[in-house]
């Protein structure tokens, strides 16, 4: 099923122009809206920044709570810090939103709609955020439907040899540290930072239903990004990180008003490891510059605790694990053409596993699949007028037992004066779509009995399909 959408956004911006001298401000570059790094005043696209001070004056420590200061953007969790947590794009859950780190594809390729989890992404090692609102999947896919959020993880920020250390302390207990080591010169680029969050936290249920104990967070992250000029026209690089959070969850099961598992109080337990990496190398010609770059992303979560059977009695111990792997590999190119078209073009191979175990008093089941998506993608930028910029791009995927589908989007950027931007949009996205074929793959929702014993019954929501 196909949709189209269309958005138009005017923007004011005043200013006096002193008389005397002054420095030249550079203008804002945008590196994730078209195939080419542009102008952000030139981009059709609905296009918000944070940069790492944005961040730090926000006062959030999860990056969600921060990019929802931005317009369009929400931000919902379900307890304290460290527990399931969602961005919502102009009303739009992140099933359909893009996330990238490091133009990593950080979405989880084993849940139940693949999107990402902000619940436990900090903002120690994030130095620039870019917000694309709008239809984006004729660049980059149809989980763009709604938009794009491009996450950089710091990057040096002057000559030499750096160190930056953060410490923060806040409510319920609750600890942030940092170390970024950075180090610039006429040819490379090197940072890497350390963080670590702890948090008491607090008890996302009822109390006076018997859930007295804080649900408590630990997190543990490592990033790092580098690059190197080889020539004056080859620059390789690599970029990664690793992601390991603990949280302790609230008990499943609520029986005639009590938490009746007290008997195993605090055990609940919800492991996430994530890790990425990605290599690349970029050649700049004078009119054609082109990017080839591979990378991995690894997720795997685990909860686990122990819980009552049929009876209300007798606990016994439960694991869902849900391990998820993608692999990507990238072309793209941009070709200037004369002053006023610009040229970008690209392919994208991507295969994704999947692999789940499920062990309960019930059952145990494990599943496992795979799915590739190969895509081709172009675009042309054209500068109608000194002050008007038109963009088309157009993308075909094709995925593995799926076939194929094909997106297009047209943006327009029109500089009426000094003060006045306008800015329009309109693409095409594809609907994701749910289907029973794994149907456990799904992480296990609990319900009570409406009669009969307090029993509980298992229910798995079927899994997404390829998209």
């Amino acid at each position: 099923m196909t949709k189209t959408t269309v958005s138009v956004l005017a923007l004011l911006a005043a200013g006096m122009q002193p008389a005397v001298a002054q420095d030249i401000q550079l203008e804002e570059i945008v590196v994730s809206a078209n195939i080419a790094p542009t102008e952000a005043a030139r981009v059709g696209a609905s296009v918000e920044t944070m940069s790492a001070e944005d961040l730090k004056q926000s006062g959030a420590t999860p990056l969600g709570r921060a990019l929802a200061q931005l317009p369009g953007l929400s931000f919902s969790d379900t307890g304290p810090i460290g527990s399931a947590a969602a961005l919502r794009l102009r009303g739009l859950p992140g099933a359909y939103i893009k996330v990238l780190v490091d133009g990593i594809d950080v979405s989880d390729p084993a849940n139940t709609q693949t999107q990402f989890d902000f619940g436990t992404l900090g903002t120690a090692d994030v130095s620039r955020v870019e917000v694309l609102s709008g239809a984006q999947s004729a660049q980059y896919g149809s989980s763009a439907a709604a938009g794009v959020i491009s996450i950089t993880s710091n990057r040096p920020e002057k000559e030499g040899i750096s160190h930056a250390v953060a410490l923060e302390a806040g409510s319920h207990e609750t600890l942030s540290g940092s170390y970024t080591f950075s180090a610039l010169g006429d040819r490379h680029e090197v940072s890497v930072t350390a963080a670590r969050v702890h948090s008491k936290g607090f008890s996302a249920a009822d109390d006076s239903a018997g859930n007295r104990e804080d649900d408590g967070f630990d997190s543990e992250r490592l990033s790092f990004s580098a690059a190197y000029d080889v020539t004056d026209v080859l620059t390789v690089g690599a970029s990664g990180f690793y992601h390991h959070a603990e949280s302790q969850i609230d008990e499943c099961c609520e029986i005639d008003g009590d938490f009746h598992d007290g008997v195993t109080p605090d055990d609940d337990r919800s492991r996430l490891y994530s890790r990425g990496g990605r290599i690349f190398a970029t050649l700049n010609g004078d009119r054609l510059t082109q990017t080839f770059s591979i990378y991995r992303f690894v997720n795997e979560r685990v909860t686990k605790g122990t819980e009552l059977n049929f009876f209300g009695v007798d606990p016994a111990p439960y694991q869902w694990a849900y391990d998820g792997t993608r692999t990507a590999m990238e072309y793209r190119g941009s070709y200037l053409v004369h002053d006023r078209v610009t040229l970008g073009f690209g392919a994208t191979h991507a295969r994704e596993t999947l692999f789940s175990t499920t062990a309960d008093q019930w059952s145990s089941n494990t599943d496992s699949g795979k799915r590739d998506v190969d895509g081709l993608f172009g675009e042309a930028t054209f500068a109608v007028t000194p002050a008007l910029d038109v963009t088309l791009a157009a993308r075909h995927d094709d995925y593995s037992g799926f076939g194929g589908h094909t997106t297009a989007r047209v943006a327009a950027a029109w500089r009426l004066d000094d003060t006045l931007l306008l800015r329009a949009s309109a693409g095409s996205w594809r609907l994701r779509f749910i289907s029973s074929s794994r149907p456990s793959m799904a992480t296990p929702i609990f319900r009570r009995n409406a009669a009969g014993p307090p029993i509980w019954v298992l229910k798995r929501p079927s899994a997404m399909a390829p998209r």
